[in-house]
């Protein structure tokens, strides 16, 4: 018997892992095929990239794919609504959420190189139109975007629904657009 619960164990460890890694595949996974460069053209001193359902089951993620250098000037827009789990109406506007818990949480997060730290969409767009990588920084040179929220494993794009206060009403799923000027 105690052989069996044994074996038991190591197959439900075993079997986690498999899950942890599969859904962390999944992850990575989606966030290559979400992201897309609008621009193609390596003659022009500008790029541009669009991010279809940004990761939102979690704080933080790095975006490898779009890397800025010192001088580069950066706007960002966002648009969209985000599913945050819980009981009735739960999608929230990915830049400016309505309703319960909003003053601190299920907001979308922007991090770009110089910045300390991530911070929250909605202020980045009211507090400055362009930004400018600063011409000292060096080390992680990508985009970073992430999401506010206690509780990330009930996230995601599924179920829409007009969301509490009926903000998300005909409104589709988050969207995050980056306009890279390189400098000449």
């Amino acid at each position: 018997m105690a052989r069996l619960k044994s074996a038991v164990m190591s197959f439900c460890i075993c079997g986690f892992s498999i899950v942890i890694f599969l859904l962390t595949m999944l992850t990575v996974v989606h966030a290559e095929l979400s992201v897309q460069k609008i621009t193609d053209e390596s003659d022009l001193p500008m790029e541009e990239w669009s991010i279809s359902e940004p990761i939102v089951t979690q704080r933080d993620t790095s975006y490898g794919e779009i890397k800025f250098k010192a001088g580069d000037r950066v706007t960002i827009r966002a648009e969209g609504c985000v599913q945050t789990g819980g009981r009735g109406k739960t999608w929230k506007r990915y830049v400016d959420p309505q309703g319960p818990n909003s003053d601190h949480i299920y907001h979308g997060l922007v991090k770009l190189p110089g910045m300390v730290g991530l911070v929250r969409i909605q202020e980045f767009l009211a507090s400055q139109k362009k930004y400018t990588i600063p011409s000292n920084v060096s080390g992680d040179m990508t985009l970073h975007l992430g999401y506010e929220d206690d509780d990330y494993n009930d996230n995601g794009y599924w179920g829409h629904d007009d969301g509490t206060g009926d903000q998300c009403q005909n409104v589709g799923n988050a969207k995050v657009y980056i306009r890279i000027i390189h400098p000449n």
